[in-house]
Parts: structure tokens; C-alpha cells; sequence
């Protein structure tokens, strides 16, 4: 299919240069749409913000949803596969009445697989990228596997890049009879300026690497951050034997948590950007506390 275009109160608001797929009808005999493939070549959107804060595409939804009634029965042991989804040259148009949001968003490309049912789903996000223009931003690359069931979710080889940062993660949850939370993030020497249309009021000069763990145990849940620029280290080992029931009920559970902190060569100067703070800081700590609440709170 090519040429498609959608239109509204003479604007376009979509339109896409080619769509294409490959698909098997076999397997639907039992329950399962298999898509070989799936392509979706140089589309444009345009999205425009009114002066009451809606977007032209909540009247579109709108219309569709008064005009269309869906009638086919659902069935609970349908199963969809899609392998080899593409975008290819995507651009997005806004108009929006907040700064933040991008004027453009364009070179957008995306390599994905994915597979649902309704007690599993799976997507592996094999490439994406995007840029923006005013504010500008250049994210080079995100991808990650993530998986859901009724009772686990993982997420797997998370790796996000962008002009001046990288980011990797993995975490797992399980919620059957012994709840299991792993979650480790770790970072390149962070660069703040990337982002200072987003936080304008920060400024670190300082560059740290971030790595950070956390896991369950029978005991509660330990973690670790650790923050460090070059031979400058804050490190923080936090254990709570209730924080999954804080999670799960925060007005009805008083949090308890033990830190235990490491400070080593840190100069305030270096990480403050002011030379009037020239002091190092060295030392240990340790906070045995109850509760997040400032008039809840016990240390």
C-alpha cells in the first residue's frame, strides 16, 4: 500500500509513503496470526495543540470511537507473533504550548519483534533512534528484551545511548509465593548539559558514573549506589526488611531501612561548580531510620 493519507479540517495529519507485510493465514486455524514481517516506510504525523491544552488526535478518536463498534468475539487462547516490524525515516510535526515539547522529532527508525497472548507478551526492541529539534535532542540508540506473565516480569539488556550518555539495566520481578526483585543500572561518566533545556537550574560540573543493585533476599531487600567521578566516591548500602509491604501498602506500613554511606575525597567545588566551596570530604556514616514522612520520621 502506498500513498496513504489521513486528513482532518484540511490539515494532514497523516500520511505514510508505503506500508507492507508478510503474513501466514495457515496457523489462524489454530488461534495464532503469524506476521513475518512488517514495514512501515517514512511517515509523517502532525500534531497540533489547542488553546484549551486538547490535541487534534483526541478529536479523531473521538469519531472513530462513535462511528465504529467492534463485534468480534474475544477469544482468551489467540495468539499473535510479529517478527521483523520496521519504521523507516519517521517525522512527527507539534505544535504544542509547552516549551519541552519538541517543535520536530525526526529521523525516527525502529527494528522491533514481538509476540502476545493473553497470559504472556514479549517485545525485543532490536534498534531505535530519533532526533529532536528545539529543544534538541539525539537519542543514538535504545534497545532491550522485556517479557511479561501473570506472575514474572523481566527486562533484559536494556542499553540506551544518547550523544553525551549511555545506560544499561536489567531487572526482574517475580509476584508468586516468594517475591523476587533483582535491578542493576550502571552508567557512563554522566554529562548534565546534555539535558539542560529539561533542568536548566542544575549545573554538575562533575561527570559520575552510577552503578546501582538491588535484590530481594529472605531478609528484605538489600541495594547499593554508588556515585563516583575519577578517584571521588559516594557509596551507599541501604537494606529494609519491609520494603515490598511499604510497596504494596504505604499507608499502612512505617518503612524500615539501614544505610550505611562511605564519603571519599569528595570535593564540593569539583561537583558544585563553585570555587568557594573548596573542601574535601572524607568519612563513614550510618542511619538506622523509620518512615518517609517528615512528621512520621525516626532516626
Amino acid at each position: 500500500m502506498e500513498d496513504v493519507l489521513w486528513t482532518y479540517e484540511e490539515d494532514t495529519f497523516l500520511y505514510i509513503s508505503s506500508v507492507g507485510a508478510s503474513y501466514s493465514l495457515w496457523p489462524l486455524r489454530r488461534g495464532e496470526l503469524q506476521l513475518s514481517s512488517a514495514s512501515i516506510n517514512e511517515p509523517y504525523v502532525y500534531l497540533k495543540q489547542e488553546k484549551d491544552s486538547t490535541w487534534n488526535f483526541e478529536s479523531l478518536l473521538k469519531e472513530q470511537a462513535g462511528s465504529s463498534t467492534d463485534t468480534t468475539p474475544a477469544s482468551g487462547n489467540f495468539r499473535m507473533l510479529l517478527s521483523n516490524f520496521k519504521i523507516s525515516d519517521g517525522r512527527v510535526q507539534i505544535q504544542a504550548l509547552d516549551s519541552l515539547i519538541p517543535d520536530e522529532v525526526k529521523n525516527i527508525n525502529l527494528e522491533a519483534d514481538g509476540a502476545y497472548s493473553s497470559n504472556e507478551q514479549t517485545i525485543t526492541l532490536k534498534h531505535f533512534d530519533l532526533q529532536t529539534q528545539r529543544p534538541d535532542f539525539a537519542l543514538r540508540e535504545l534497545t532491550f528484551a522485556a517479557r511479561r506473565t501473570e506472575e514474572n516480569i523481566a527486562l533484559n539488556n536494556f542499553h540506551l545511548k544518547t550523544a553525551q550518555n549511555a545506560l544499561n539495566a536489567e531487572a526482574r520481578y517475580s509476584g508468586d509465593a516468594t517475591t523476587e526483585i533483582v535491578a542493576e543500572m550502571q552508567t557512563e561518566p554522566i554529562n548534565i548539559k546534555e539535558f539542560e533545556f529539561l533542568l536548566p537550574q542544575i549545573n554538575l560540573p562533575a561527570r559520575p558514573e552510577i552503578d546501582f543493585k538491588a535484590n530481594s533476599t529472605q531478609k528484605g531487600v538489600e541495594a547499593t549506589l554508588s556515585v563516583r567521578d575519577k578517584e571521588q566516591l559516594i557509596k551507599l548500602d541501604l537494606n529494609s526488611e519491609n520494603l515490598l509491604q511499604f510497596i504494596n501498602s504505604p499507608d499502612k506500613t512505617a518503612l524500615e531501612y539501614k544505610i550505611t554511606g562511605n564519603i571519599e575525597k569528595v570535593n564540593l567545588a569539583h561537583w558544585m561548580g563553585n570555587p568557594a566551596l573548596e573542601h574535601t570530604l572524607n568519612g563513614d556514616f550510618k542511619i538506622d531510620g523509620s518512615g518517609v514522612y517528615k512528621s512520621r520520621c525516626r532516626f
